[in-house]
């Protein structure tokens, strides 16, 4: 498992986390083919990673 997982995984465990569907439908991704972009990441206006996670 590469870090990013692992990072990921570890702050589920570390903090309570409440069961969400989120939109359903990806609104980066409805971005991405609006924008025309191939990279999701160029798509989404705040990544979340180990670095910047609350």
């Amino acid at each position: 498992m590469n870090d990013t997982a692992l990072c990921y995984l570890d702050f589920h465990k570390e903090h309570e986390v409440k069961l969400h569907s989120g939109a359903g439908v990806g609104m980066a991704r409805v971005a991405q083919f609006i924008l025309g972009q191939t990279d999701i990441q160029d798509c989404v206006p705040f990544l979340i990673n180990c670095a910047n996670v609350i």
